[in-house]
């Protein structure tokens, strides 16, 4: 007979592509881990990782494990939340997770609105810019740009959107107006640190835009936190790019090279399909879109 937490240890290293990884996750040394997926793998007879010295890849048999293992989590977590909801209207805990840029700049300004709304549920926000585990319960419902990378997860988008360029009054006075893009190779550019995979792609299309084939421009700050680069940006440091939608609340940004911006991207709204009925879930989704229809 398999061992729950076992079953629930592989799944969080299956997420995670790593021991160490899982172990942060978990509360768990490395070798913890190591061992309880070792035992595991003797229970069942088979190998269900390929190790390797940059991770860990599912085998076939793992594969399989991983995708009743992940339904069965999420069955839980569906489970409980209708538990929960079987006597209450929208009421209770409700888990978010969003992009760390979202929700250190442009939720907080409107929770307000929310508890107006719906003054019995409370929130529990988790930023984070990387994929949010549904089946583990680390979140009832995620907004973030793109699309998650996992099954049985409802994916609304809630506005299509582009960067665009910003600077203060201040610096664009002590450094001048670009008006062509080739003028950003003399101006300070803030952009999203490449230590870390940015929450989108193009985020950096400062760096790129009218130069020289084969010439990327040196940035004069790299920030891996969008509300950072924000703040830079409006302390007179440079030209940042930001989402259209978070700039709106900014009325001392200004819009350099308006007619050029970054790649599009999807702001999304993500569930797990078995909670589409859950009143709190309906609930912040119709918070989220009145709130989405404002910007635009």
């Amino acid at each position: 007979m398999m061992d729950w937490d076992k079953l629930r240890i592989f799944h969080v290293v299956a997420q995670a592509g790593s021991f160490t990884h899982a172990g942060e996750r978990l509360n768990l040394s490395q070798s913890a881990v190591s061992r309880q997926i070792s035992t595991l793998e003797q229970t069942l007879g088979v190998q269900l990782f390929t190790r390797h010295a940059r991770g860990l890849i599912l085998t076939s048999e793992g594969e399989t494990l991983h995708k009743t293992v992940s339904s069965v989590f999420a069955q839980i977590a569906a489970t409980h939340n209708k538990i929960l909801e079987s006597h209450d209207d929208a009421k209770g805990e409700l888990k978010v997770a969003c992009s760390i840029g979202v929700g250190s700049i442009w939720l907080p300004k409107r929770l307000s609105v929310f508890s107006e709304m719906f003054p019995n549920i409370r929130l529990t926000l988790v930023l984070t810019d990387n994929d949010v585990d549904f089946s583990m319960r680390e979140a009832d419902v995620a907004i973030g740009y793109g699309h998650f990378k996992q099954p049985n997860i409802t994916s609304e988008v809630l506005r299509a959107d582009v960067l665009k360029l910003y600077a203060s009054e201040g610096y664009l006075e002590d450094y001048g107006t670009p008006s062509k893009v080739q003028d950003l190779d003399f101006h300070r550019l803030i952009v999203f640190g490449t230590h870390k995979p940015p929450p989108y792609e193009g985020v950096n299309f400062a760096l790129k835009i009218g130069a020289d084939t084969g010439h990327v421009r040196e940035p004069y700050i790299a920030i891996n936190n969008a509300y950072a680069i924000l703040q830079c940006i409006q302390q007179g440091l440079g030209i940042g790019a930001l989402p259209n939608f978070i700039a709106k609340d900014y009325k001392d940004l200004i819009p350099v090279l308006s007619e050029n911006s970054g790649t599009g991207f999807d702001f999304c709204l993500q569930y797990p399909e078995q909670l589409k009925d859950s009143r709190k879930v309906q609930a912040f989704r119709e918070f989220i879109k009145i709130e989405m229809d404002k910007t635009s």
